[in-house]
């Protein structure tokens, strides 16, 4: 097994860090640890940052690493993101590459009396348009592309012999019902500005800093060029807002939240709830799809990562009652 401790001590006897941190002592203390990356807390006298690790990428890139520095770059003034201090993708030390970016205190996210503090980081973030050159990915057919994400994730699961053939079929039967909403809402003529998205906007990614009540977002591996609405279901609907914890948003939390963003936005309620018919129930169909292809390779030997509490809500979101209740309105 890796030992991403050493890893990260290694980098701190590395000149150009002790430089970064204006010593030769830097202490690294374990933070955080997600699907892909591995987040340790390095300090100086000078400074304290994060290094983070990267394991894999699950947008099947070549550079995570670079890909998720640029973005910060990108972010860099929103105010409401860490700031991009170093990069090393050399590939010496670590297989996958590394960065070091600022420290942000704060808190985890709590979604019945914060939520409404994530529409300004939304705001903040939706307000950088695509541009060309930008280096990150733009989707000019954001819904079609994440259907063929929930379907590439599901096939891993529906190709096992671990599958559970009424899961099989259950998948199977939400995901002919929004392809059909999907193929309607791409192939209309409509057009929506694309935005930078985080894409994972779990309530985890989001810090609270009690003293100045403003929240921050972390973890950009997913950014992309995209509408609105990518983000703002994934923060809503159920299938994530359970991940790590037991909150389900109620009808009139999810209308103060968009009529929130919205005012600050400048944004038309009704195209942002337009968005939202296709983009609420993909959203749902991802988050499954995602926790079937985990689910296989959680199975596997050689995954770097393995998470138990993840592993049990992975079991939870396959149960057949949970499903229906997430689809309860399409299957």
């Amino acid at each position: 097994m890796t030992d991403f401790n050493k890893i990260a001590a290694t980098y701190t006897h590395q000149k150009s860090i002790q430089k970064l941190f204006g010593a030769k002592d830097v202490s690294v203390k374990f933070l955080a640890q997600g699907e892909y990356n591995v987040n340790f807390l390095l300090t100086s006298a000078k400074l304290q940052a994060v290094l983070r690790l990267n394991t894999g990428s699950q947008m099947h890139l070549l550079n995570q690493i670079a890909y998720e520095f640029r973005t910060l770059e990108i972010l860099q003034n929103t105010g409401v993101t860490p700031a991009p201090l170093y990069l090393d993708d050399s590939q010496k030390i670590s297989p996958h590459g590394m960065l070091i970016m600022e420290y942000l205190p704060g808190r985890w996210l709590e979604y019945e009396k914060d939520y409404l503090k994530a529409v300004d980081v939304f705001a903040k973030i939706h307000s950088i348009k695509y541009f060309p050159n930008s280096g990150l990915v733009a989707a000019d057919k954001p819904a079609r592309a994440i259907l063929k994400e929930c379907k590439t994730m599901a096939s891993k699961y529906i190709k096992s012999s671990l599958a559970k053939k009424k899961v099989i079929s259950l998948i199977r039967a939400a995901t002919d019902k929004i392809e059909k909403k999907v193929e309607d809402f791409e192939s209309s003529s409509v057009q929506y500005d694309l935005v930078l998205n985080n894409t994972e906007v779990n309530s985890s990614n989001f810090l609270v800093d009690d003293e100045t009540g403003c929240a921050k977002l972390v973890d950009w591996e997913k950014a992309i060029f995209s509408i609105p609405a990518q983000d703002l279901s994934h923060f809503l609907v159920p299938t994530t807002t359970f991940w790590k914890t037991d909150f389900f948003f109620t009808p009139e939390q999810v209308e103060q939240f968009l009529s929130d963003y919205c005012k600050k936005t400048k944004t038309p309620l009704s195209m942002i709830q337009e968005q939202l018919q296709i983009f609420w129930p993909l959203t749902c169909l991802r988050g499954i799809s995602w926790c079937a292809m985990a689910y296989i390779e959680y199975q596997q030997s050689d995954r770097p990562l393995k998470n138990l509490f993840a592993f049990k809500k992975i079991e939870m979101y396959l149960e057949e009652d949970f499903i229906q209740q997430v689809f309860k309105q399409i299957i």
